[in-house]
């Protein structure tokens, strides 16, 4: 689920467990939020990668953090490669463990 531009407040997430087997299932909770105010994600996007089928290749980028993350959170970055219809046809994150002035 994805909330575009989520008003302040507080929100309840309800779980409903399908095709679950008798007695009972555990489930972990994950939920991510985006926002400039957070910080960049920045990648030389002059520099075009050419990839065969099935091939990888390295990308770097700069994560810049405005300051560090809120109590109880953490920080990721996220790049995408997208191709020429602008298709994601690859990814990569990195977790921030610790932000420096």
């Amino acid at each position: 689920m994805s909330i575009a531009k989520p008003a302040a407040g507080t929100y309840t997430v309800q779980v409903d467990g399908y095709s679950v087997p008798s007695g009972s299932t555990e489930y972990d909770y994950v939920d991510v939020f985006f926002a400039p105010a957070l910080g960049t994600v920045k990648v030389d996007e002059s520099k075009p990668v050419s990839l065969a089928t099935g091939a990888s290749a390295d990308v770097s980028a700069q994560v810049v953090a405005a300051a560090a993350a809120p109590e109880g959170r953490e920080f990721f970055g996220q790049v995408q490669l997208l191709n020429e219809r602008g298709v994601v046809a690859g990814a990569g994150s990195v977790k921030i463990e610790k932000v420096t002035p």
